[in-house]
């Protein structure tokens, strides 16, 4: 009488066979590939970073010397770099400039108002609007800003811009006073006399500036 031999059963140990499929391989290389251009992102362009010492300066000074530097945003979660250069600034005081959320308190700030986008234009694209908008419309004016670069303030209020690796600025171009345009801050009417302060910086000619001020570039080029 023939029996038919039991197959002895299958244990695994939960290692990998050495001897991978063919799909397992091209996960892998796939695996790889993210990884490596996650990576390539992160770097692309990469200048150096804006170290603590920059930001130790008066508030006015600070806000002028934003100007020419790069605003980078890096998207864990898709690996892409977004980038702009900052083209607008705003300074507030605090203190006794009534313009500024912590009037009557401490603490001083630099408000980003415009940058001229760099790297990642199409993803701002998207998640800016459904349809295409001009390179110069992605990033001038805060808000705009903040929703380019998915910038919120749940994930980024009190950041240190220093040592995340999520978002910070780089260093850029030393700009002349004579490319610098002062004028008076955006819709602070409720300021009082400080609504007119000249507290507004911007770099003369660029495009992405959220609005130009025609006496204060007419004063400049008189200097």
């Amino acid at each position: 009488m023939n029996s038919k031999r039991k197959r002895k059963p299958e244990i695994s140990d939960g290692k990998q066979s050495s001897a991978q499929s063919p799909s397992a391989k091209v996960l892998k290389v796939e695996s790889e590939a993210r990884k490596r251009l996650s990576s390539d992102n992160l770097t692309k362009g990469m200048k150096s970073r804006l170290v603590k010492s920059f930001y130790k300066q008066d508030c006015e000074s600070l806000a002028k010397a934003l100007l020419g530097k790069v605003l980078v945003r890096y998207c864990k979660d898709t690996g892409e770099r977004l980038s702009g250069l900052i083209v607008e600034t705003e300074a507030y005081l605090g203190g006794e400039d009534k313009g500024a959320h912590s009037f009557n308190g401490e603490g001083a700030a630099v408000l980003l108002r415009g940058i001229d986008p760099v790297d990642g234009i199409d993803h701002m694209q998207k998640i800016r609007s459904q349809k295409t908008l001009k390179e110069k419309d992605l990033c001038n004016g805060p808000s705009k800003l903040c929703q380019a670069l998915k910038i919120s303030k749940d994930k980024f209020n009190k950041v240190d811009m220093t040592s995340s690796d999520e978002i910070w600025l780089e260093d850029g171009e030393d700009l002349p006073g004579t490319n610098i345009v002062t004028g008076a801050r955006i819709n602070i009417d409720y300021a009082e006399e400080w609504a007119q302060k000249p507290l507004r910086f911007y770099i003369l000619g660029n495009k992405s500036v959220s609005k130009r001020d025609k006496a204060a570039e007419d004063s400049l080029s008189r200097v």
